[in-house]
């Protein structure tokens, strides 16, 4: 591989193959001494390694050098190359304690399979069937004593049929009780379950609030099929009595297919007739909402049972009424039908594969993911108190975990930093116009009002206030910073007392792939984001300022949208954007990628495929916007027909910085973008050589191993990485 030259794909993944294996070599012998003047970076491994040959080299370049010579190197178990030994035939066809021992053997790592010990392990991929710390190919098959601790919801069931006839399964129509009142649910009641399950359907319908929880859930032969989606209390009513059964009910997409799997005439057993059924229509194939498992069987089950005869249903009552179960002497309709047996699905080969897949290449889901209890009051309080007003702009509550009434006294440290303000002002005229502006601008806006000094509802919060010089900046040259951290008399700030809520910010490497995914982009961002959204009335006082009127005397002033250096103002303002694209996205569905998908912070991007449909995707984007009153700002495209098109409309020069090696570039989200090409630049720190072996070591820097090298041995100025999309 000439490290001078531009390299394909197949170039790049064999070096990278054999530089992993020359690795894995060196981190093999305990006593391999490491050059310090190219020192051997650990690799973060997802899947094992082969064994070490006999020889170990001492620096990179010399561990690159036999990696090169032996590219046929064997793996330790089929002596076939090619091959890591996650992927060996002999290997996956062995049995759980021949795994095992092979790891033993060969020293490797428990949870990755690579050559180091586990507490070495960077990779946090665990176990995907227990959550424990070693890999999902060495997990018992069977191990009792372990039950209590994994978090796996085993459903077993037991039993023998001699006919080929159909059953019943015990189902009941009852109401599940809701906060505005009771709705009907259909139930199958299965003690061979070890909990109880309702349908995501029932929980988002009904606005029932759940806890995060992610369980795997097993079905016959022990495969997993499922994973719940979080839990919920729940209260099931019967339609017949007086009595009401609450329990806690795991989350799932579905529960199973129709019940039963074949009709039968209800009418054709006597002995169920007078009986108050807890299903009328139990012989009509039909949805399950609620799963009622061993948990709770033992609550709504009754002792009398009638008996029919032997290839006849019984029916055993319950607090719903009379359940029917069992053999309906009947053959099956011939057609093709499914056995229930609680979850039962197809393709088990297919999805042992993917798990597999899924074990060496999944990214580790950020703990952000779940929220916690905080987080969960705040996004209800969001969703229970925003609302919009007549021009569609979006309306919102403070989410205050403590009454405002443990605020002392704010005004003295806002007035005192106001002195300081005024100070620094007359001996920096420049700085006083700036900030003199950025005061005009925000009351013309309507952003503040001015109000009388004492506030109409006590208590009121004073935010001190500073502005920030950044003279280099295109646009805005000075921010007004707001503190709302700031103690009171009492010790306690604004920010104190209001949640933060969760981080609703999109991990930057999912934008950026994202971006890379199309050949002609836009940026854009949304103008004043944080101010295009309203406080609510009830809570603007909380958001005082103090100011001086042109005559020196003090005035104070009201904010009343969003604020920056509050604590929920991120959320707010990103959670208000992903409420616009609930209530307005179907409207503008082009649009929607480009707010869930393409936006950091206040920059939002968006893609396609030729310029008549990016063209559609920025006029969704910009009416679907402006919907919820988020103006759009600042545009660019390496798209010129796009340019071409909007140059009277739109400025284009927010993003444009000037020459990269003589083509015009725009940056996205710290990458430079050539206008004219489909390749994204980062610039280099080190001004030595640069390789391939550098690019390794700076791979934070890269988002997608598809790149080329663009440098040469010799460069006088620090080397451009140029990544090909």
């Amino acid at each position: 591989m000439n490290f001078t030259e531009e390299c394909s794909f197949d170039q790049l993944y064999e070096f990278l193959v054999s530089r992993i294996r020359a690795i894995e070599r060196v981190d093999g012998k305990e006593s391999a001494s490491i050059s310090t003047s190219t020192p051997s970076k650990q690799v973060k491994a997802h899947v094992g390694t082969v064994k070490p040959g006999p020889t170990s080299p001492t620096n990179s370049s010399k561990a690159q050098a036999t990696s090169k010579q032996d590219k046929s190197y064997p793996c330790s178990q089929c002596q076939e190359p090619g091959h890591f030994i996650v992927m060996c035939p002999r290997f996956k066809n062995a049995s759980t304690q021949e795994r095992k021992n092979v790891v033993v053997n060969e020293r490797l790592c428990y949870n990755c399979l690579g050559r180091h010990s586990v507490r070495n392990c960077r990779s946090s991929i665990r176990c995907k069937v227990c959550g424990q710390s070693h890999h999902t190919m060495i997990h018992p098959e069977d191990d009792k004593s372990k039950q209590t601790d994994t978090n796996t919801a085993k459903l077993r069931h037991h039993g023998s049929v001699q006919s080929q006839g159909s059953s019943l399964l015990a189902t009941a129509m009852a109401y599940i009780v809701h906060s505005h009142g009771t709705q009907p649910v259909r139930i199958l009641i299965d003690p061979g379950s070890e909990v109880s399950f309702v349908t995501s359907h029932i929980v988002n319908s009904l606005a029932l609030k759940r806890t995060h929880s992610s369980v795997p859930v097993s079905d016959i032969g022990g495969n997993h099929s499922a994973h719940t989606r979080g839990k919920v209390t729940i209260a099931i009513k019967s339609m017949h009595r007086d009595m009401t059964v609450q329990f806690s009910a795991d989350i799932l997409n579905k529960i199973s297919s129709s019940v039963p799997s074949s009709p039968c005439d209800e009418r054709q057993w006597s002995y169920l007739n007078g009986l108050r059924l807890a299903d009328p229509t139990f012989g009509q194939p039909r949805h399950i909402d609620v799963l009622i498992g061993a948990d709770v069987y033992p609550s709504i089950i009754k002792p009398n049972i009638i008996r029919g005869g032997s290839a006849e249903p019984m029916a055993h009552l319950s607090i719903f009424g009379w359940l029917v179960i069992g053999p309906t002497g009947s053959s099956p309709i011939r057609v093709h039908r499914s056995l229930q047996a609680l979850v039962a699905q197809d393709g088990t080969d297919l999805d042992e594969l993917l798990m597999r897949f899924w074990t060496q290449e999944e990214v580790p889901i950020s703990s952000s993911a779940s929220l916690t209890h905080e987080e969960a009051l705040c996004e209800d309080h969001f969703v229970a108190t925003h609302s919009r007003d007549s021009t569609g702009r979006y309306i919102v509550r403070l989410p205050l975990k403590q009454p405002e009434t443990v605020l002392g006294d704010s005004l003295s440290r806002a007035r005192a930093c106001l002195r300081s303000i005024l100070t620094k002002q007359d001996r920096d005229p420049e700085y006083k116009e700036l900030y003199k502006i950025f005061m005009q601008e925000y009351a013309q806006l309507g952003h503040m009002t001015q109000v009388s000094a004492k506030p109409s509802t006590a208590p009121a919060f004073y935010l001190p206030h500073h502005g920030v010089l950044k003279l280099d900046n295109v646009t805005t040259k000075l921010r007004v910073v707001f503190n709302g951290s700031a103690a009171t008399s009492s010790g306690r700030s604004l920010n104190d007392i209001m949640y933060a809520g969760p981080n609703l910010l999109l991990n930057i490497v999912d934008v950026l792939m994202w971006i890379r995914s199309f050949r002609l982009l836009f940026a854009t961002d949304i103008t004043k984001m944080y101010r295009q959204i309203l406080v609510d009335e009830r809570d603007v006082d909380l958001q005082r300022i103090v100011w001086v009127d042109e005559n020196s005397a003090e005035t104070h002033w009201q904010l009343k949208t969003v604020t920056y250096g509050t604590r929920a103002a991120p959320f707010l303002a990103i959670r208000s954007l992903l409420q616009l694209v609930k209530d307005e996205g179907h409207r503008f569905p082009s649009a929607v990628d480009s707010l869930t998908r393409g936006r950091y912070v206040d920059d939002i991007f968006g893609g396609a495929d030729n310029d008549d449909q990016l063209k559609l995707v920025a006029q969704d984007l910009t009416n679907l916007c402006m919907a919820g009153g988020f103006p759009l700002a600042k545009w660019s495209s390496n798209s010129a027909a796009f340019r071409a098109k909007n140059a009277t409309r739109h400025q284009f020069s927010h993003y444009i910085i000037g020459q990269l090696q003589g083509q015009d570039s725009w940056t996205l989200l710290g990458y430079s973008r050539r206008l004219s090409q489909i390749q994204n630049h980062v610039a280099a720190t080190s001004t030595a050589h640069f390789k391939a072996l550098d690019s390794l070591r700076s791979s934070s820097d890269i988002r997608s191993p598809r790149y080329h090298l663009t440098c040469h041995d010799q460069i006088k100025s620090p080397p451009t990485r140029t990544l090909a999309s």
